[in-house]
Formats: C-alpha cells, sequence, structure tokens
C-alpha cells in the first residue's frame, strides 16, 4: 500500500510519561516500513540541533530560579518551530511519513489547564508558530499516572528529570486535559495503555489499519 499524493502523512503519537510512547512510535514505524512507506521519526522538544539544547534545558532541575509556565511554553514553542519548519514540513513535502513524539496538543495539556496559561492565549501562541497546520492522525496513549510514573522509576536508572518529579495531582490534570481537548480534533483514536505491551500493540495494529483503510478508500 502506498500513497497517491506526493505529499507525505504526519502522525502524532500523545501521552503522559511512561504511557509507551516510544516503543509505540518503533512499532508502527516497523509497521508502515512494511507497506513500503519512507518514515521519519522525530521528537519534541528535540530533533534539530537547537530543539535538542532547548530540551536539555526543559528538562534540567533547577534549584537557584523558578522555572515559569510561560517560559516553559515558549521554549516548547521555540524548539517546535525549528523542528516544523527545519525537518518536518520538508520531508512531508517529499513524500515522507512523519511520526512525531508530541506535538502541539502536549501545550494544552501540560502548560495550560487551571493552574496554567488560558487556552486562548495559547491559541494565539499555536496560530503564530505552526498557522493552520494540524496532524494528520493524533494518537493518545491513555495510562493511569500511577502506572506511567511506576513505569518510569522500574526503567531510570538516572535521576527524573524537573518534569517527571512533579506530582501525581499534576500528571492527573494533564491526562483530563488530554482526554477533554483530544477531542477536538478532526482525526483521532484513544488507545488504552494501561495493558500489557503485547495487548497495545493488538489495539494499536488494529486503529492504524482502519485508519488507513479509510484513508485510501
Amino acid at each position: 500500500m502506498k500513497s497517491c499524493s506526493n505529499f507525505g502523512r504526519y502522525i502524532v503519537v500523545e501521552g503522559l510519561e511512561g504511557s509507551g510512547k516510544t516503543t509505540m512510535i518503533g512499532f508502527v514505524k516497523k509497521m508502515l516500513i512494511k507497506e513500503g512507506f519512507d518514515i521519519l521519526t522525530v521528537r519534541e522538544p528535540g530533533g534539530t540541533p537547537i530543539s535538542e539544547k532547548i530540551r536539555k534545558l526543559i528538562k534540567k532541575n533547577f534549584l537557584e530560579e523558578k522555572f515559569l509556565v510561560k517560559t516553559e511554553l515558549f521554549m516548547f514553542y521555540a524548539a517546535r518551530i525549528q523542528l516544523m519548519e527545519n525537518i518536518i514540513l520538508p520531508n512531508l513535502k517529499s513524500g515522507k511519513w512523519v511520526i512525531g513524539d508530541r506535538n502541539f496538543l502536549s501545550s494544552y495539556a501540560y502548560q495550560g489547564g487551571k493552574y496554567g496559561v488560558k487556552d486562548d492565549e495559547i491559541d494565539k501562541i499555536n496560530k503564530i508558530a505552526i498557522g493552520k497546520f494540524q496532524p494528520d492522525l493524533i494518537i493518545y496513549l491513555d495510562v493511569f499516572p500511577e502506572i506511567g510514573i511506576s513505569r518510569i522509576h522500574e526503567r531510570k536508572s538516572s535521576k527524573l528529570d524537573r518534569i517527571e518529579k512533579r506530582s501525581l495531582d499534576f500528571f492527573h490534570q494533564v491526562r483530563n486535559r488530554y482526554l477533554h481537548i483530544i477531542k477536538n480534533q478532526k482525526e483521532f483514536m484513544i488507545i488504552d495503555a494501561n495493558q500489557d505491551l503485547s495487548s497495545v500493540k493488538r489495539l494499536f495494529q488494529h486503529k492504524i489499519c482502519s485508519w488507513m483503510k479509510r484513508l485510501y478508500q
């Protein structure tokens, strides 16, 4: 199965820490390569030299200064612009399919909400940064924060980064935000990532195949 269009497709995988994004991105990449597609994977923040430096700053634990939520928001968007303009769009135009670990939805979930930046303000930043550009499909891996964070602790030998150290209450708020805002997206799917890996993979494969059949009808 190959695309009739010269323009590639952009799939974004979203989810809390420990939801299995990296694993499932690798899984869907192998699926699509078998179908004959040319695939590029990217991550946010990161993916370009500048964006990777921003990533290190975002995740660093600062003891001497409070990291403000608006600062965090603008740093994510600075990295996103670099990645979008220099990597994602050129590759889509060349016909490649791009699979992204996070995109703009994560800003609404992590930096928005009750204690963050208002949605209408993020809307304005988002419009300036990426305009009307939207992923072709957003996949949200839904995991309970208790399960996600326990997975992080199990697999990490090094210290947790600044975001991973946040409270369970924070991650519950982020999860609720995701479940609310993803329903406003044009093409999305929610996958229960609390299950064992083999079950998640089966569900993931089934939903991706169904989406692709609709795509090429």
